[in-house]
């Protein structure tokens, strides 16, 4: 499956926003958010290129927020066992910092 970075880069402006985007918002998948977007691994990259792509999510350049529709996406939450850390690193079990 090819990634639509050169679209996703006209989308959202700069190299720099879109690192930000696709970052937080893979965060939010690798922590339990749920995809927008049909996808048969819904932790993946990916994911989140196409959910720009399709203009599912945008980031709200005030609160630094990834957006879907002028709302924020559910904050981040960690998953069953692991623990969230202070610079927002979720930890599975048996992982020391």
């Amino acid at each position: 499956m090819h990634i639509p970075v050169d679209k996703c880069l006209e989308l959202t402006g700069n190299r720099f926003m879109l690192a930000t985007i696709v970052a937080r918002r893979w965060e939010q998948l690798l922590t339990g958010g749920r995809p927008m977007v049909p996808t048969r691994d819904p932790r993946s990259m990916q994911t989140v290129f196409h959910e720009l792509e399709e203009l599912k999510i945008k980031l709200n350049r005030d609160s630094l927020l990834i957006e879907r529709h002028g709302e924020p996406v559910e904050p981040l939450v960690p998953l069953e066992g692991e623990e969230m850390l202070m610079g927002g690193v979720a930890l599975g079990p048996g992982e020391e910092e």
